[in-house]
C-alpha cells in the first residue's frame, strides 16, 4: 500500500529481537567457556608440575581472559538491536495512523487528494523504519566483517529485509561453539589419553585452517554454493555454520576472531602433551577462585540441613548470574522480563535489592556462600531454600537437588531496598 506516494516500510522487529536474544546467549556462552577454562587451569595447576605444565596453565588462563572479553561486544550489539526493534515498532504504529488518516480523508474528500496529515505520518514512519533497519544492518555487518567483496556485492540484489535476515543468521551461526567446544575438553582425558586429546585439538585447528584457506571449495563440497537468493546474505554473514568445529576467518565477527584464536592456541597447547606425560604430580595449590565458583557444602557449625541437600554446589552459570543481578532477558515479543534483578539501584518492581555499595562480585560470592555454607535450610516444593546472614543482611538462596543455584536475593537487613510492585493498569 502507498500513502501520499510513500511505500509501506519494512517491519521486522520480531526478527531483530530474536537475533538480539541469540547474541545475548552467545555472550553467556563465552562467559561460561571462560569459567570452564578457569576450572581446567585450576585442576592442571593442582596436579602437574613442570615447565610444560606451567606453560599450559598460563595459556589456559590467557584463553579464559579472552573468552570473557568477547562477551561485552555481543551484549552491546544486542542492546543496540533491541533499540532498533523498538524504533521499528514505533514506525509501524505511525504507519497504521497514516493508514487510518488516509482512509478518513479519502472518505471525506472523494477523488484525488493530497493526504496532508496521513502523508506526515507516512513520511515519518518510512524514515524511522529505514533508519532502524540501516542501523541494525550496520551493527550486524560490523559483527560479520565480511571479507569477500564478490560475495558482498551480490547482496545488493536483495531487499534490506532479506539482507538483514541473511546476515543475522550467518553472523549468529558463525559465533557458535568453538570456545565451548574447547572449554569442555576433559582434563581427565588430557591426563589419561594425552595423544587422543592432542589429536582432537589438531583436528579443530586443521579444520579451521582448511576452511579459512579454501572457503570456495568447502562451500561447493557442502552444497552451499552462493547464488542471487537470500542465502547469499547468510553466506556473507557467517558461512558454513556446522562445517568445522571452529569458525573460519571468512565472514567471522570481529569479537569472535578471538574464538578462532582459541582453537589455534589450544592446538599449540596440545603439542605439549608429550611433555605433560613425563611431568610429576604435586598436591593441590591454593588458588583465588572467581566469584560464582561452586564446591563442597560445609554448613555452619550445629546446622542440620534437610535430607537430600546436595553435598556439592555447582558453578553458577552466566544465565543464573544475569538473573540474580540484572534479571531475565525480555521476551521476543518485547514484553519486559519479570524474573530476578537484585543489583543495587536497578529498581525492578516487586524485587528486593542488595545494599548500595555491594558490587556484582560481592553479591555473587555472598549467594554462593549462602548455598555452600548455609546457616539455615528447608525443603520447599522440591527445591532447597537456604539462609545466611552476611554483615547483617539476611540472604535467601534457592538450590536445586542437583546442586544448581536457581536464584539468590536479600530478604532483609540494613541497606536492603524492596521496590513496590507495579500497579495494574485497567
Amino acid at each position: 500500500m502507498m500513502i501520499a506516494g510513500i511505500s509501506e516500510p519494512e517491519s521486522i522487529p520480531y526478527e531483530i529481537r530474536a537475533v538480539a536474544i541469540q547474541l545475548y546467549s552467545a555472550a553467556d556462552r563465552h562467559e561460561d567457556a571462560g569459567d570452564a577454562l578457569v576450572r581446567v587451569a585450576v585442576r592442571l595447576q593442582q596436579h602437574w608440575c613442570s615447565g610444560a605444565g606451567d606453560a599450559a596453565w598460563q595459556e589456559l588462563l590467557a584463553l579464559c581472559q579472552q573468552a570473557r572479553e568477547t562477551s561485552p561486544a555481543f551484549r552491546e550489539a544486542a542492546d543496540a538491536l533491541l533499540a532498533c526493534a523498538t524504533q521499528l515498532e514505533a514506525a509501524k504504529d505511525d504507519w497504521e495512523k497514516a493508514r487510518t488518516l488516509a482512509a478518513q480523508e479519502r472518505a471525506a474528500l472523494p477523488g484525488p487528494q493530497v493526504f496532508s496529515q496521513a502523508g506526515v505520518h507516512a513520511q515519518r514512519a518510512a524514515s524511522d523504519a529505514r533508519q532502524a533497519i540501516s542501523r541494525a544492518a550496520a551493527i550486524l555487518h560490523s559483527l560479520a566483517d565480511k571479507a569477500d567483496p564478490s560475495r558482498v556485492a551480490t547482496t545488493a540484489t536483495l531487499s534490506a529485509g532479506d539482507q538483514l535476515r541473511g546476515v543475522a543468521v550467518g553472523a549468529w551461526n558463525a559465533v557458535r561453539e568453538p570456545v565451548v567446544q574447547a572449554a569442555e575438553t576433559s582434563t581427565v582425558r588430557l591426563l589419561v589419553d594425552p595423544a587422543g586429546w592432542a589429536e582432537e585439538m589438531r583436528l579443530i585447528f586443521t579444520g579451521a585452517r582448511y576452511a579459512a584457506s579454501d572457503p570456495d571449495e568447502l562451500v561447493d563440497l557442502l552444497g552451499y554454493a552462493p547464488g542471487p537468493a537470500p542465502p547469499v546474505g547468510e553466506t556473507a554473514g557467517g558461512m558454513l555454520p556446522d562445517a568445522i568445529l571452529g569458525p573460519m576467518t571468512k565472514g567471522i565477527v570481529p569479537a569472535v576472531r578471538k574464538s578462532y584464536e582459541f582453537a589455534d592456541r589450544l592446538a599449540d597447547l596440545g603439542e605439549q602433551v608429550e611433555q605433560l606425560e613425563r611431568v610429576g604430580r604435586q598436591g593441590p595449590a591454593p588458588l583465588l577462585l572467581p566469584a560464582g565458583t561452586g564446591g563442597p557444602v560445609v554448613p555452619a557449625p550445629g546446622v542440620v540441613l534437610p535430607a537430600g541437600y546436595p553435598t556439592q554446589v555447582r558453578d553458577l552459570t552466566a544465565e543464573r548470574r544475569r538473573h540474580i543481578l540484572a534479571g531475565d532477558l525480555p521476551a521476543p515479543t518485547g514484553e519486559p522480563s519479570k524474573g530476578g534483578g537484585h543489583r543495587p539501584g536497578l529498581g525492578k518492581p516487586g524485587k528486593s535489592e542488595f545494599p548500595p555499595g555491594w558490587d556484582d562480585e560481592r553479591i555473587i560470592k555472598t549467594v554462593m556462600q549462602t548455598a555452600r555454607q548455609p546457616e539455615e535450610g528447608k525443603l520447599d516444593r522440591g527445591r532447597y531454600v537456604t539462609f545466611t546472614r552476611v554483615d547483617g543482611v539476611l540472604v535467601k538462596v534457592v538450590v536445586k537437588p542437583d546442586g544448581s543455584v536457581v536464584t539468590g536475593f536479600p530478604d532483609s537487613g540494613p541497606g536492603v531496598v524492596r521496590n513496590p510492585r507495579a500497579r495494574q493498569s485497567w
